[in-house]
């Protein structure tokens, strides 16, 4: 070094050009300094509940008094649980969905009802005066006795048989039908059912105090209990087309009580029936809804009679959220599109003779 430099600088500081060594501690474990102590954990708590939105919780760390901050976790603590069970009952009925009925009125004009829909159905379905012709009509010519005697015996089938029992055609189970595999058997049902003009008397129907022909107001239709003449139905195509053409129909009533309901006389003929059968020519008369294909109620006529049926029937309405309810809960159906109206309250009066 010069002269010069040693005068300026007095004290020399030295520089190593490799890493500085770190003085050995002494010998044994190294201890480092302990951490500064922590938020305790009900400083922390009472930090969260400060700044919480729960009603009442900041009041629970903040109050001074002992009893206060019970008084405020009791406040808290019941109004959960309260909101809590109030929650778990109305999620309960929620899931049970349950049918709330509403009597909104019981003096609806009979005239916004349509009249309900009445079935004759004959005891016996087949016309025995045209089996001969019906034998020439669906049999080949020349038929065999054999085969003649196969299709008296569906005949016979056919006159009792109906959709709630079938078990009376076992006994064509024990003949040879294999030549009858091919007849058309709506049409032979179709064409041994009896005929309105062989049923009514003519000029013998009343409706809502106007006279009518039966023929326009009977038409024929298959129910559970076989090919019947119903009257007022939405179920056949002959009444999907009579609707088409007739604005009024469903028919309605202007008025209700007796005389203004539907009044007809049926024609009691055994000549139509089989011959060696002990039973009368009864009838069985169902009413039903317009819409409705079949009803289980039934009521019996027999010859001789006059008889006087009251139908009281209750309408209901549902709301549109009840279509997400499952059938067997609300034991209803609906059309695809919405739910219908099926009634409310009148009262109508349906007279039916028997002679």
């Amino acid at each position: 070094m010069s002269d010069n430099f040693r005068k300026l600088f007095p004290f020399v500081m030295l520089l190593y050009t490799k890493e500085l060594v770190a003085p050995r501690p002494k010998p044994g474990l190294l201890r480092f300094r302990t951490k500064p102590p922590g938020i305790k954990y009900r400083d922390r708590l009472r930090s969260s509940f400060a700044h919480s939105t729960i009603h009442g919780m900041q009041n629970v760390f903040a109050e001074p008094h002992l009893w206060q901050r019970c008084l405020w976790l009791t406040i808290a603590l019941g109004a959960g649980i309260t909101g809590l069970s109030l929650y778990s009952v109305l999620r309960h009925r929620h899931n049970e969905q349950l049918l709330v009925s509403l009597i909104d009125t019981t003096q609806l004009p009979v005239y916004h009802i349509d009249f309900p829909a009445v079935a004759i159905c004959p005891w016996s379905h087949v016309n025995w005066q045209r089996a001969p012709s019906a034998l020439l009509r669906f049999l080949p010519r020349n038929p065999s006795a054999e085969l003649q005697e196969s299709f008296r015996q569906v005949l016979s089938v056919l006159d009792v048989v109906n959709f709630s029992n079938f078990y009376r055609a076992r006994a064509l189970g024990e003949r040879n039908l294999t030549e009858l595999r091919f007849m058309p058997m709506q049409k032979l049902v179709n064409y041994l059912a009896y005929r309105c003009d062989e049923l009514f008397v003519p000029d013998s129907c009343v409706f809502d105090e106007t006279p009518y022909d039966c023929c326009r107001l009977f038409v024929p239709e298959q129910t559970e209990h076989g090919q019947c003449l119903v009257f007022n139905s939405l179920i056949s195509e002959h009444s999907r087309k009579k609707q088409l053409t007739n604005k009024f129909y469903p028919y309605k009533l202007s008025t209700a009580g007796e005389e203004s309901g539907l009044q007809f006389t049926i024609n009691s003929s055994n000549s139509h029936m089989r011959g060696g059968i002990k039973l009368p020519f009864g009838m069985i008369l169902m009413i039903k809804e317009p819409r409705q294909w079949s009803n289980q109620l039934t009521y019996q006529l027999y010859p001789d009679t006059e008889n006087l049926v009251a139908v009281h029937p209750m309408v209901m309405e549902t709301s549109h959220n009840t279509i997400d309810m499952s059938p067997s809960k609300r034991r209803c159906f609906f059309d695809t599109t919405c739910c219908r109206t099926i009634g409310r309250i009148a009262w109508l009066h349906v007279f039916m003779k028997l002679c």
